[in-house]
């Protein structure tokens, strides 16, 4: 019932903009992508001024269990992942917040480029557009350098 409801009103507004012709068969599709990991390099800013991309690895693993000659070994497979972060507000926090080793839980889509380099040779890419990110927990090393609480309070008033 909704669904016809809705697809009635959306081919009026389609016919009323006018030149539009009305469309007879709307097709959804999903691409998303959930990922939770730790980042694999320092988020880097790439891009121009006026359409600037922070940049970063991460390395998401898999536990499967092979069956051996005496016994069954557990293998991990380690998988990585390029990610860009184009949303303003979030690429300010990945680029304060996120450092090497950081584990993150992300959402995005897919996106897939292909280009040709120097050499004339086609590459193909896959990279993790970021829509979403959560910040699980800071990197082991950072964790050890950080300041104490007594270190960060508040300055004396004089």
């Amino acid at each position: 019932m909704y669904r016809t409801t809705a697809l009635r009103m959306f081919r009026r507004l389609c016919t009323a903009a006018g030149d539009a012709p009305p469309i007879t068969n709307v097709e959804r599709s999903v691409n998303k992508v959930t990922l939770l990991g730790r980042v694999g390099r320092d988020p880097e800013v790439r891009g121009s001024a006026e359409h600037p991309v922070v940049t970063f690895t991460m390395a998401t693993s898999e536990q499967f269990q092979r069956k051996g000659q005496e016994k069954d070994e557990i293998t991990e497979k380690t998988s990585w992942h390029k990610v860009a972060v184009f949303k303003p507000g979030l690429r300010q926090l990945v680029t304060s917040f996120v450092r090497k080793g950081a584990r993150v839980y992300l959402t995005g889509r897919l996106d897939y480029s292909v280009y040709v380099d120097r050499a004339e040779v086609t590459h193909q890419t896959i990279t993790v557009i970021a829509d979403d990110m959560i910040f699980l927990a800071q990197s082991r090393s950072s964790m050890s350098t950080q300041p104490t609480e007594e270190a960060v309070g508040e300055p004396n008033e004089v």
